[in-house]
């Protein structure tokens, strides 16, 4: 079995054009206290070695804007008065492949006032085994999401890492996280089990539209030595055709200039036989102005605003399946 999955790998690594690409047992860079133990398995942190803060990114990088699947397991150890826990951190921080944040209950990501700057521009999914009286944590081992290292502030509340038993049992515990951009929603599975779910636009919110992120795993120790691992099995990226569908839909429609004084301009880029709607609406949602549904004849069109008062506004398209909406700011320059 292990050979036939590194067959795979290379098969559809050659060739990155297919709609769907598997990479087996991916390799990484190593930072800090991170070590290879075996084939796929990695320490983070030492058991013999206290305060030991470790990191390690794919040697390949991700887009958001596909369909993503990570699997692997994690052993937060057995001992309740150690800590600090594992973190799953994608990235585009300046310092690519040599990030590394702050150690303690930093987990190797995180900002700690007056310490470090942790990593930036980051999504991390915590998975913490020490209670932390000086951050939103629970009591018992929990999850939970954290933007550009802010631990004192996380997106979600944090959840209990299993509903039921204990993670500290020194055994490997399976991880699938789940990313689908078309409906922006992100599942956490831990032992089969969905333990979080988060809804929001990672691509835009987060990382700001930007691709090429870089994606791996940091960990912490405290004063008392632990060892902390991670096993990769697999990433897998597919291409979501929905939401190309409808990254396609709002790259063709262009809006011009803004802000516009007296005269709106739209650019449509859409195909000849595409069915297309224009409507200007005002900050109340009142239809100011309306081009019904017809087929694209052109590719500009313009809504004339003389007498329109200086405000925001909102133009939307829609084709009958998608539809965009921006926001746009005139300037009247008739005066009263």
């Amino acid at each position: 079995m292990k050979t036939h999955l590194c067959k795979y790998y290379f098969t559809l690594y050659l060739f990155v054009s297919a709609p769907l690409i598997l990479w087996a047992q991916p390799k990484f860079s190593l930072n800090g206290s991170a070590v290879l133990r075996s084939g796929n398995c990695y320490q983070l942190t030492s058991s013999r070695i206290s305060n030991d803060v470790g990191a390690m990114w794919g040697d390949f990088t991700i887009d958001l804007k596909n369909s993503l699947e990570f699997n692997f397991s994690i052993n937060l150890g057995c001992n309740r008065s150690s800590g600090e826990g594992i973190a799953f951190v994608i990235h585009n921080d300046k310092n690519g492949l040599a990030a590394l944040g702050c150690g303690g209950e930093g987990m190797g990501f995180a900002k700690i006032a007056n310490r470090c700057e942790g990593i930036g521009n980051s999504l991390a999914i915590e998975f913490d085994s020490r209670y932390s009286t000086s951050e939103r944590d629970l009591y018992r081992p929990h999850l939970t999401l954290v933007q550009n290292g802010q631990i004192n502030r996380p997106l979600v509340n944090p959840v209990a890492l299993l509903s039921v038993g204990e993670i500290l049992d020194c055994e490997a515990h399976a991880v699938k996280i789940i990313w689908k951009p078309s409906k922006r929603e992100m599942l956490i599975y831990i032992d089969e089990n969905l333990r979080l779910t988060y809804n929001g636009d990672l691509v835009n919110d987060i990382f700001g539209g930007e691709g090429e992120l870089y994606f791996g795993f940091t960990a912490s120790s405290s004063a008392q030595a632990y060892a902390q691992s991670v096993c990769v099995e697999s990433v897998i990226m597919e291409l979501d055709p929905i939401f190309e569908r409808k990254h396609k839909f709002e790259q063709g429609v262009s809006i011009f200039t803004n802000p516009i004084k007296e005269r709106l301009t739209i650019d449509i880029d859409f195909p000849q036989d595409d069915y297309v709607q224009i409507q200007l609406y005002d900050s109340s949602g009142k239809v100011i102005y309306e081009i019904p549904s017809h087929l694209v004849r052109e590719n500009e069109y313009s809504f004339n605003m003389p007498g329109l008062p200086t405000g925001t506004y909102y133009v939307t398209v829609t084709n009958g399946t998608e539809r965009v909406s921006k926001k746009i700011t005139h300037i009247s320059t008739m005066r009263a």
